[in-house]
């Protein structure tokens, strides 16, 4: 297929997918007139004046409307006072001592309301009622006495805020909306649009072997998806599909994605998955330049407990044909059944194997990677080998991978959990594993081969819950090693070592505490390395029903910031949003050389 045929093929997908994204918007529109209210999307003012009790979809007024819903509000104000403290120099990262640098307000408030307004309308929504940055105090850069902003100056302009406080709060003008998603529903056709930090509303996604599309929760300029309604979802009692085409700006300049899905008889599962992405600036040359990416999928269960499943993608455009490099391939046997649990998978991909709107992380281009997962639950212990086998940096010459060229990696983690209570009644539950590494070094580096092995990290995790005064307590433990480039005079030399402490103890409902702490090693001498950072924090939910039940909380930090994602919880590297593959009890912010100390309070008030 030639580069122009790519254009064509890109071009008429692109024109034939905003046409009918505009007619279904067209239809939808034209039939939700009736008893709806309709969304200007140009209207950023927040309405202080509506009775929304009162509108159609809110629960209030006649019940007996058949044009019931519910349409749900809230409210959410966040208040932070932080005051950071300069634990080494700004400019060399040297050492000097611990001096006051900087003290601010910050405080955001979103009035958020989602729900149906018809049976056929559903609405997110967020506006920001005001978000303010102020800072109280900011010390000279260049060490003067004079500071950049006094307390003075500070509480000055803060003061002067309360003359109007909704306009006065914001650095800019209130009433915009921070996110936004409709959907549009028919027995035939559904269609959603949305933009922002969405969570359950987001974009849809695929994951077959390889993970073809993402599911994004922070969309940013948004999407608009157009897929199958329930009713056309099912063509017979053992035969059902599913469809949908989305047009979207969240990578590069305009993007699609697409997928059709297929189930037969609960026995098998196909899907054709399309991506594509264009750098144009305009959306008329979106034939002139293009990334695209097609795979196929399918699955089969010949038996209750095994899965066989196979994918093949290609990505192919303007600028690139479809080969070898561009090529991956994988297979995949899943077994489950009594004790035993094991998914056992082959993948292969060229160099310039791409998904556009996925996780490449599961292509793994330019290598041949095996995996290997496996659990066994005896009672109240559970035993688990997690291995992946690798053969990286093969191909980037011949375009194909070559076994005795390249990089040879094993990576092993064996893991053990153990719940006491069944045995012995007592509420603890522990965990352990570790990693380890075993490599081939390849032709390029030494022509002998050698084999070598190292580990990587290790951690303990003990939970005790519902004990009297206390409702549930985590300690983790973990060590992180890292090397340095394998030599054949001295191997692999260790570089930095990292260990990682973590507690979390929920004391109650409302009242909950935290505390971590990283130690950091070099092997060799460097004054920037920042070798020990601590935090502590407390959150509680007061119990001022009237109020809301306003939470408030208090942290430290020093050396690290483990706080970076919740204000009052602690950011693991195995959180949800870090989307982890592999058991890991070590810290988010681990590595980070943080040159600063932080003492914060803050109120969070929910009204709901």
């Amino acid at each position: 297929m030639t580069r122009a045929l790519y254009r064509n093929a890109a071009r008429s997908l692109a024109c034939a997918l905003t046409l009918a994204c505009a007619i279904a918007l067209g239809l939808f529109a034209a039939a939700g007139t009736a008893g709806a209210q309709t969304l200007n999307e140009d209207d950023t003012t927040i309405p202080l004046t509506e009775d929304l009790s009162k509108m159609a979809g809110t629960g209030g007024g006649d019940q007996s409307s058949k044009n019931e819903a519910s349409l749900k509000m809230g409210l959410w104000i966040e208040t932070v006072s932080n005051n950071t403290f300069l634990i080494r120099d700004m400019d060399k990262h040297e050492k000097s001592g611990f001096e006051h640098d900087h003290s601010a307000i910050y405080s955001e408030a979103n009035w958020w309301f989602w729900g149906d307004l018809s049976p056929s309308f559903h609405l997110d929504a967020e506006v920001g009622v005001w978000e303010l940055d102020h800072t109280l105090y900011q010390a000279n850069s260049w060490g003067d006495a004079d500071p950049d902003t006094s307390w003075r100056d500070g509480f000055s302009r803060l003061g002067g805020i309360f003359f109007a406080p909704l306009y006065g709060l914001n650095d800019v003008t209130p009433g915009v909306f921070n996110k936004g998603a409709i959907t549009l529903k028919s027995p035939v056709l559904n269609a959603r649009a949305g933009y922002g930090l969405l969570k359950n509303n987001s974009m849809t996604g695929f994951t077959g072997i390889f993970n073809m599309i993402d599911p994004w929760d922070d969309v940013g300029k948004g999407f608009l998806e157009l897929s199958l309604g329930e009713g056309a979802k099912r063509a017979g009692g053992n035969v059902s599909f599913d469809a949908l085409a989305a047009l979207s700006r969240m990578r590069e300049q305009y993007g699609i994605y697409s997928f059709f899905k297929t189930s037969l008889f609960e026995k098998a599962d196909i899907a054709l998955t399309f991506t594509s992405t264009s750098k144009s600036t305009e959306f008329a040359d979106y034939a002139d330049q293009n990334d695209n990416t097609a795979s196929l999928y399918a699955a089969w269960r010949p038996t209750e407990p095994l899965t066989l499943s196979v994918h093949g993608m290609g990505t192919f455009g303007t600028e690139r044909d479809l080969s070898k490099r561009s090529l991956a391939g994988a297979v995949r046997a899943a077994f489950k059944a009594g004790v035993y649990a094991g998914e056992l998978s082959a993948s292969l991909a060229g160099s310039e194997a791409r998904s556009l709107w996925g996780d490449d992380d599961t292509v793994n281009p330019g290598a041949l990677v095996t995996s290997l997962d496996q659990t066994v639950t005896l009672g109240p212990a559970l035993i688990a080998l997690d291995a992946d086998w690798a053969l990286n940096e093969a191909d980037a010459e011949a375009g194909v991978l070559s076994l005795d060229e390249g990089l040879w990696n094993l990576r092993w983690q064996p893991r053990f959990e153990y719940d006491f209570a069944e045995k012995t009644g007592l509420p603890i539950k522990t965990g352990v594993y570790g990693v380890f590494n075993t490599n081939r070094i390849g032709k390029a580096t030494d022509s002998e081969q050698p084999w070598t092995t190292n580990a990587e990290e290790a951690g303990i995790e003990v939970t005790l819950s519902d004990v009297p005064g206390l409702k549930k307590l985590v300690f983790d433990y973990a060590l992180k090693i890292e090397n340095k480039a394998w030599t054949h005079a001295y191997g692999y030399e260790w570089d930095t070592i990292y260990h990682s402490f973590m507690l979390s103890c929920e004391m109650t409902d409302a009242l909950s505490a935290t505390a971590a702490s990283v130690l950091r090693q070099k092997s060799d001498a460097d004054p920037t390395l920042v070798p020990f950072g601590a935090a502590a924090g407390v959150s509680y939910k007061t119990g001022v029903k009237a109020l809301g039940s306003p939470q408030v909380w208090c942290h430290f930090v020093y050396g690290m910031d483990p706080y970076e994602d919740v204000n009052y919880s602690l950011y693991r590297l195995d959180d949800p949003l870090n989307r982890p593959t592999h058991t890991t009890y070590l810290l988010n912010s681990l590595y980070e050389n943080v040159y600063q100390s932080r003492i914060s309070v803050g109120l969070i008030w929910d009204l709901q």
